[in-house]
């Protein structure tokens, strides 16, 4: 989602790779690659912007809770 990837990549600016996951479907209809999973499994944070929003990222938190990848809602 462009707003939350454009916010976190100001605030951050250089000092951290920021990136956002690509899709040519629309947002409510994504749906994660293996290489996108991959990728948010070795992040060191996740940020997405909602459970309503981004559905697949609701099936993501528990599991990424229990591991090293802290996970940001930015809508909470």
């Amino acid at each position: 989602f462009y707003p939350v990837y454009a916010m976190v990549k100001e605030v951050s600016g250089d000092l951290n790779d920021v990136r956002m996951i690509q899709s040519s479907s629309g947002i409510h209809s994504y749906e994660p690659s293996a290489n996108d999973i991959a990728a948010i499994y070795d992040a060191d944070v996740f940020i997405y912007h909602s459970h309503t929003l981004e559905s697949w990222a609701g099936s993501f938190d528990p599991n990424l809770q229990k591991s090293k990848v802290k996970v940001i809602e930015a809508s909470e």
